[in-house]
């Protein structure tokens, strides 16, 4: 990104170049004053093995570490075991990628959370208002 303005103006921004989902190519411009990187903790990958798997006939795959074989997510059929922001960005990519149909199997029945509202629920410095989090949850419930 190109910057604009000094670093001690409130007036500065970051240009920012995106390119649009549509698959055109075609790129918007977007004035940012802050840019983040929300990588997650991918210190350690937990491993879990349930009864069944050696059964299973399917693809078992933990998505992350580059572990996923995207071409063959298409016209799939996909279980995501999860209730976390990462595992609500792993239904995210499958949707991308073409899938049929993604279940997000959880232990407990809760609202599935994306990253950005996650940090910012746990991150913010006093109690976020449930409308304000209901209404950064609501795209993905459209």
């Amino acid at each position: 990104p190109d910057d604009a303005g000094s670093k001690t103006s409130l007036d500065s921004y970051y240009s920012l170049t995106v390119e649009t989902l549509d698959g055109s190519g075609n790129t918007d411009l977007v004035k940012c004053s802050t840019m983040w990187s929300y990588p997650g903790s991918m210190t350690k990958n937990r491993i879990v093995d349930y009864p069944g798997e050696e059964t299973f006939d399917g693809a078992i795959r933990y998505g992350m570490g580059d572990d996923c074989p995207y071409d063959k997510l298409a016209n799939a059929n996909i279980a995501i075991l999860g209730n976390g922001a990462f595992a609500v960005e792993n239904v995210r990519t499958c949707c991308e990628h073409g899938c049929n149909k993604v279940y997000l199997v959880t232990r407990r029945k809760n609202l599935a959370c994306p990253r950005v509202p996650c940090w910012f629920v746990h991150q913010g410095p006093a109690p976020v208002p449930a409308s304000m989090v209901l209404n950064m949850l609501q795209p993905m419930y459209e």
